[in-house]
């Protein structure tokens, strides 16, 4: 799914929706792109379950602070740590 200045990759297994990655152009971070997009995420997919695994993945993204972005839109953490990341839900 391609948002302006943000794309969301998602796949879809037994009626769960997976997000396997959310990418905004460093020139572009921290203006509330990736927020947007997850908010029309969240309503194409209300009625779904969803997961993920929040890692940062650069220098710029801090896992503390995708699962705080992820617990806004109501996931939980499941399972995981600093080290690897943490696996996320929302039903």
């Amino acid at each position: 799914m391609r948002f302006k200045n943000c794309e969301i990759k998602c796949s879809k297994e037994n009626g769960v929706i997976t997000i396997e990655s959310i990418v905004v152009p460093k020139d572009k971070r921290g203006l509330g792109w990736a927020r947007r997009a997850m908010t029309m995420l969240m309503k194409k997919y209300a009625e779904k379950d969803m997961d993920l695994h929040a890692y940062g993945q650069d220098d710029t993204t801090t896992t503390a602070g995708l699962v705080e972005f992820y617990k806004s839109f109501g996931f939980v953490v499941e399972a995981g740590d600093d080290s690897f990341g943490y696996e996320m839900v929302r039903k």
